[in-house]
């Protein structure tokens, strides 16, 4: 868990050129293939844009300040609603993390 939590991994992009023995290489390659993409295929020639980003991201995070209010929803009788408020790091999706939350609720 502990290594985990501190796992960085690089955003995949054509400019992207990984150590051949990095441990997430065939798992990103193996997901490109699924779409039928490789790394390099990621840049469209002659075409500045798309674009995509340059980085690494972390793999494993944490939301902080996480507020969850439950109450019953006003608009559909007999149902409920929850609001969420959490903070992320900048480059993180809230969507990501409202899907993980949401995974275990039977939605």
């Amino acid at each position: 868990m502990a290594k985990w939590k501190v796992l960085q991994l690089p955003l995949p992009s054509a400019r992207l050129k990984p150590d051949p023995a990095s441990e997430w290489l065939p798992m990103l390659s193996d997901i490109l293939a699924e779409e039928g993409l490789t790394l390099e295929r990621m840049k469209i020639p002659g075409m500045p844009k798309p674009f995509f980003s340059k980085g690494d991201r972390a793999a494993c995070l944490m939301p902080s300040n996480l507020h969850i209010d439950a109450a019953s929803d006003e608009k559909h009788a007999g149902r409920r609603k929850v609001a969420l408020q959490f903070e992320l790091p900048r480059g993180s999706y809230a969507t990501m993390v409202v899907k993980r939350l949401m995974a275990g609720s039977g939605s």
